[in-house]
């Protein structure tokens, strides 16, 4: 059956090299890598859709996150971005059924490997309002003046500044603190897609653990100038920056992107189900 690729790794319980090797420790759950699950849950939910297509069942789709170097041949990709950190030589894979990708420079490495990559751009937690409607909802009650996400990785730096949120957080209560909150900053990159999915204003804060081109691609990929990102050197510079931000605005449109999503994947569902929730 179509599998939809989430990167979630376990949490090392061994010292050293042998992390690698552990099988028994618990998922890291970081809000950003979950969130391809629960969009493309919603889509299916929305379009009848549910039971596999036998004929793709060698497949995987995969969608949010930096997770370009985890296809192999045949994989279908639909709204995921390259990995800055990872060398093209990571990348195995020869031929890919490639629908969309999450910004131009990303489409530009898949080209210069020979990939034939559609000019449909935009990481797919964008449609986070679109698919569920209580973040909305969430965005209209706001509760707080800013939130802090960081990077999952740098949540020893930001864990006791005022108002930060656990990226390993709950999934839906990470999504309803961005969405409650005037403005976002931080070094996590959904947290800033979040934000600006539900037209909060927000500023990525440069991170130490992660070059900057997943960042300049997502930008890119709303139809934005590359030059007009800006990174902010820390997060008093950040909060400085967003507090005079006006709401995002973007030259993207989420139809395209959802009219690029493979549905032929899966077969029509007549089953009756309740609407998915974050």
């Amino acid at each position: 059956m179509p599998h939809v690729y989430s990167w979630n790794p376990r949490k090392p319980l061994l010292p050293g090299r042998l992390s690698k090797y552990s099988r028994f420790g618990r998922r890291v759950n970081n809000f950003g890598d979950l969130l391809g699950g629960k969009i493309v849950q919603a889509v299916l939910w929305q379009r009848g859709l549910g039971r596999p297509a036998p004929a793709f069942s060698s497949q995987q789709l995969l969608s949010v996150g930096s997770v370009l170097h985890e296809a192999n041949d045949g994989d279908v990709i639909w709204g995921s971005g390259r990995n800055g950190k990872k060398t093209p030589e990571q990348h195995a894979f020869e031929r890919l059924d490639i629908r969309a990708v999450r910004g131009p420079l990303t489409r530009r490495f898949l080209e210069e490997r020979g990939q034939a990559v559609p000019e449909v751009f935009g990481d797919p937690a964008l449609l986070l309002p679109n698919l569920y409607p209580e973040t909305v909802q969430w965005a209209q009650n706001k509760k707080r003046k800013y939130a802090v996400v960081p990077n999952f990785n740098e949540w020893d730096t930001y864990k006791h500044v005022q108002n930060v949120v656990d990226p390993l957080g709950p999934l839906a209560s990470v999504i309803e603190f961005i969405a409650s909150s005037e403005y976002v900053v931080g070094s996590s990159l959904h947290g800033v897609i979040v934000a600006e999915s539900l037209g909060i204003p927000a500023v990525a804060i440069a991170s130490r653990v992660e070059p900057d081109f997943k960042y300049r691609d997502y930008h890119s990929g709303t139809g934005r100038p590359a030059d007009s990102l800006v990174l902010a050197e820390n997060l008093d510079a950040g909060l400085q920056l967003a507090a005079k931000l006006e709401p995002p605005t973007m030259d993207w449109a989420a139809e395209k992107l959802l009219n690029a999503f493979p549905g032929e994947l899966w077969k029509e569902d007549r089953h009756e189900t309740a609407s998915p929730r974050l």
